[in-house]
């Protein structure tokens, strides 16, 4: 079997610098790749790229040190040259002296000055705080007294609502609220007359509510009346009543057999019976 390998050449783009670790697709599975830097590059068998520029590192800082040195040379040859200077003001050292005790002199009365400037401002704030604060407190005081009529009159407000509520809510019935324009009632009062106006109402019947002229009808209707009496009771009323007698089927039967053209009178007698006088 003949397998051929193409080989591409590796360029700049396919290294990938940093510090840090990279993931790259490979082989269809992510990968994860440590990025390129001087700390793991190898300059030699022992150190790398980092650890020579570390050691190096120290020798360029002192290079800037050894350039300074070098522009300083001129400087040094000028005060070789002015030995003889120096010598003079080396023999005037008592003098220099003198001098520089009395500057320091000065520059202590300078900073004694200062500090007692400061003391001054710190005392003069200190002052300026304590009026500030005077008026703070007499601020404070105003404002509890202000605070204490408030709540004084908070109270008698409180007191004088709790009153009025009071009223508004239980005053007697049929009285106008005292708080009110003269017209004005309390919840009470209004509560007895929806609970009157509810006692009074007319239930409605489940065969219909009544219409005008339904009380005139009942009205017509005499006391205890019915309409529901048998023949019997009915009978038993009829004969209860003066000048009204039982009328019997005998009685009926007998007057059958008479002759109306025969009777001449008939009697009706105090016991209820009937006399039929005849021919």
């Amino acid at each position: 079997m003949k397998v051929t390998l193409n080989r591409q050449k590796l360029g700049l783009e396919d290294l990938e610098f940093g510090t840090n670790t990279v993931i790259q697709t490979r082989g269809g599975k992510p990968v994860t790749i440590t990025q390129i830097n001087a700390s793991n590059l190898p300059f030699d068998n022992a150190q790398s790229l980092q650890d020579v520029y570390s050691d190096m590192q120290p020798l360029l800082d002192n290079a800037a040190n050894i350039n300074a040195a070098a522009n300083n040379i001129n400087n040094i040859n000028i005060v070789a040259s002015n030995v003889n200077n120096i010598n003079i003001a080396a023999s005037n050292v008592s003098g220099v002296n003198t001098v520089a005790t009395n500057i320091m002199e000065v520059l202590q009365a300078d900073i004694n000055a200062q500090t007692a400037t400061q003391k001054a401002l710190e005392a003069s704030n200190s002052a300026s705080a304590a009026a500030t604060s005077e008026t703070n407190a007499k601020t404070s005081e105003i404002n509890a007294k202000t605070s204490a009529t408030s709540a004084t009159n908070s109270m008698n407000s409180a007191s004088i609502s709790q009153t009025t509520a009071y009223n508004w809510a239980t005053y007697t019935v049929d009285s106008p609220v005292p708080e009110g324009d003269g017209n004005e009632y309390s919840a009470r009062h209004w509560a007895n007359k929806a609970a009157l106006a509810v006692n009074t109402k007319q239930d409605i019947l489940s065969e219909g509510a009544f219409v005008n002229g339904d009380k005139t009808k009942l009205d017509g209707i005499e006391v205890g009346a019915t309409a529901d009496q048998t023949g019997a009771e009915i009978k038993t009323l009829y004969e209860a009543q003066a000048n009204t007698n039982a009328y019997t089927d005998l009685e009926k039967a007998t007057n059958n057999k008479i002759d109306n053209s025969l009777v001449t009178s008939v009697v009706f007698n105090a016991d209820g019976t009937i006399t039929i006088v005849t021919l």
